[in-house]
C-alpha cells in the first residue's frame, strides 16, 4: 500500500500535499526572511526606523506565522489518515 501507483493518484486514494507542503515551507521562509532584510536595508538607505523595526517584526515572526499557517494544513492532512484508517477498520469489522 506504501508504493505510489497512479489509479490511486487519480482517485484521491495518496495524498501528495503533505509532501508539497514542506517545500512550500521552505519556499516561505525563505521568502520573508529576504523580505525582511530587504526591508532591513532600505530602511537603512531611507533613515526610517519605522520600517527597520517593521523589517526586525518581520524576520522574527514572518517564519513563525509560515510555519503555523504549513502545520495547520498537515493537521488537516493527518486528520484525513486517521479518518480513512478508521474507515476501513469499520468496514473490516462489518464484514462476516
Amino acid at each position: 500500500m506504501n508504493k505510489f501507483e497512479f489509479k490511486d493518484f487519480l482517485k484521491f486514494d495518496k495524498l501528495i500535499m503533505p509532501k508539497v507542503i514542506t517545500y512550500i515551507y521552505y519556499l516561505g521562509v525563505i521568502i520573508a526572511v529576504f523580505s525582511a532584510l530587504g526591508t532591513i536595508f532600505a530602511s537603512l538607505s531611507l533613515h526610517s526606523s519605522g520600517m527597520f523595526f517593521t523589517g526586525l517584526i518581520t524576520l522574527i515572526l514572518g517564519p513563525l506565522v509560515v510555519r503555523l499557517a504549513c502545520e495547520l494544513y498537515i493537521v488537516l492532512f493527518k486528520i484525513y489518515e486517521k479518518l480513512s484508517i478508521i474507515a476501513e477498520n469499520t468496514v473490516q469489522k462489518d464484514k462476516p
